[in-house]
């Protein structure tokens, strides 16, 4: 299997915790489109068999019936065909590269608020920055 990311920019943990999201997603993704499918077979029942029966006289229903079953059917085949489409590999590889754009700026997010953590600056006497080091800080209201 090919690997779709340069080895020397990503690291194997990151590409672990890409790999493990898209198995998720695309779990998900599956079955969100195989109940919609399911969904729309049974409306589709449901219109043929009740809404249409109990709106229209016996003898007009049954074109109708027949009209609705087999839209519901072909729209229900449309959603099951826009399942696997959403699962190629094209949408796949979008998806990946997505995610993995989502966690490289999380950690550099985490590495800059780590950083901007460490410095700590004070407004002296005379009104200008200067940085404060926490040890000598700390240490010199410990002596007094």
């Amino acid at each position: 299997m090919n690997n779709p990311y340069p080895t020397n920019m990503i690291s194997a943990a990151l590409q672990a915790q890409v790999e493990e999201q898209m198995r998720r997603d695309q779990v998900q993704a599956q079955r969100r489109w195989f109940r919609r499918g399911v969904a729309m077979v049974f409306l589709a029942i449901v219109v043929a068999w009740v809404v249409i029966p109990a709106a229209r006289a016996p003898m007009e229903a049954e074109g109708l019936a027949i009209f609705a079953l087999t839209f519901g059917l072909l729209f229900s085949g449309f959603i099951h065909w826009r399942g696997y489409h959403v699962m190629s590999d094209a949408a796949t590889r979008t998806r990946r590269e997505q995610l993995l754009g989502r966690m490289i700026q999380q950690e550099w997010k985490a590495d800059a608020t780590s950083e901007k953590a460490k410095r700590t600056l004070t407004l002296s006497d005379d009104g200008e920055l200067v940085e404060v080091d926490e040890y000598a800080d700390s240490t010199a209201s410990a002596i007094r």
